[in-house]
This record gives structure tokens, sequence and C-alpha cells, in this order.
């Protein structure tokens, strides 16, 4: 990642607190510090964190509580958690939050450290490949805009015209997400098959995987799969 992680730190033992804080802000590491769930949550909410390090036993607010809400506010935020004892409901519990490591006191710090460096790991691998796709979709997009204009200098508009009734007629039956930019795309596709015998292999758009939304919107919504279709045969 282009900054530093910023982690945040939930420990009610204000000693061992301190501690956690130093270690990481000696390996480089954005730190906030707190000692109650309750803090916890108010600090996500005026700020955002890659990670958060809570244990999960402590008065008021539970760790387990704090992570779940911190996530209400950030989807994505990170957890560790730590205890000296947690039942096996807090184990469950933490196993559906899908907290990247858990760990058990008395632990030594470079095990911390690992689990940290674990989730950067992954955390940066996961950045990288939606940056891929980001591109990979706006070099679709661009292609297949390029195309439409092609064919539309062929044919007279044909193709940009299906392709923004599909696109409006996604947005006016409340589809959502990418659904109506996929029913454009897939508009272009079909007019410019027709227009200049161009068959796009099944393996390409599979491989992308550019419709799925698609596919399960219009399996649920017979109507706009009519008027779609509809729109690609004229």
């Amino acid at each position: 990642m282009d900054r530093p992680i910023r982690v945040l730190v939930l420990e009610d033992d204000l000693a061992f607190r301190d501690v956690l804080e130093e270690l990481l802000l000696d390996r480089g590491y954005e730190v906030v510090a707190a000692g109650r769930g309750e803090e916890a949550v108010q600090l996500a909410r005026n700020e955002p964190f890659d990670l958060i390090v809570a244990d999960i036993r402590m008065e008021g607010m539970s760790g387990l509580d704090a992570i779940e809400q911190a996530r209400e506010l950030h989807p994505e935020l990170g957890a560790i958690v730590i205890s000296g004892y947690a039942s096996e409901e807090e184990t469950l519990r933490a196993v559906r939050l899908k907290v990247g490591g858990y760990l058990k006191k008395p632990f030594k710090m470079q095990d911390l450290l690992d689990r940290i460096n674990e989730f950067v790991t992954r955390r940066a691998l996961e950045l990288r490949q939606a940056h891929e796709l980001e591109r990979a979709r706006r070099a679709l997009t661009w292609s297949l805009e390029g195309l439409g204009h092609l064919g539309e200098q062929l044919h007279a508009g044909r193709v940009l015209r299906a392709a923004e009734l599909a696109e409006g007629m996604g947005r006016h039956l409340g589809l959502g997400g990418d659904v109506p930019r996929q029913l454009r795309w897939a508009a272009i596709l079909h007019q410019l098959e027709q227009l200049m015998a161009l068959k796009m292999p099944e393996r390409v758009v599979d491989g992308l995987d550019i419709l799925p939304a698609l596919r399960a919107s219009l399996q649920k919504r017979e109507d706009a799969a009519a008027f779609a279709a509809g729109l690609c045969r004229r």
C-alpha cells in the first residue's frame, strides 16, 4: 500500500495497551488506542482504519461487539482478536466475523506481527486485483463503445440507440449495481454480431465475468429480459 496501515488497538489493560501501541508504532504503523469498546466504535466513526486488534473480554462493550459495529461503518476493516480466555460461543462468533487471527494471552509479540503482516500482504493483493479488474472493465467499456461508434457509422446509429435503450430500461426497472451498464454492453455486442458477423467466443465473456449480475437479475425479471431481447432484435 502507498500509505502506512492504520491500526486501532482495543485493550482495557493500560500497561499492555501501551506495549502494543509502542510495538506497532516502532514497526511503522499508524496506531490509535482505545480502552473501551464504545470508545473504539466512536473512533471508527470519526476516521477510517485498516485493522483493529481487539481484546475480546472487557467491561462494557466486548471486543467482538466493537468489531461488528466498526465493520458496519467500514466493511473492509480487518480484525485480529486477543484474549486470555474465550468461550466456545465467542470463538464461533469470531469465526463468523472472519477475524484474521486469534491470539491467546500470553503470546509472543512476533506472532502478532506475523498476523498483521499476513493481513497487509492479503490486503495489498486484494487492492491490486481490484485495480487490475477496474482497468480491464474500463478497457472493455472503451473497446465496446468504440465498436459501437463504428457500428453506428455502418448502420445509422442502430447500435448505440439499442444500447442506450437497454441501459435506460435497466435503470427504469430499478436494476442495481452495474446491471444497467452490463445491459448496455450486451446490447452493443448483440447488435455488432448482427451487423458485422462479430462472433465473440464464449470464453472471452465468461473469462472476464462481466455479466453475472445481468444473468441473475434477468432470470428474476422476465419482463426485463424480454424487453432487452426485443431491443437487440430491432
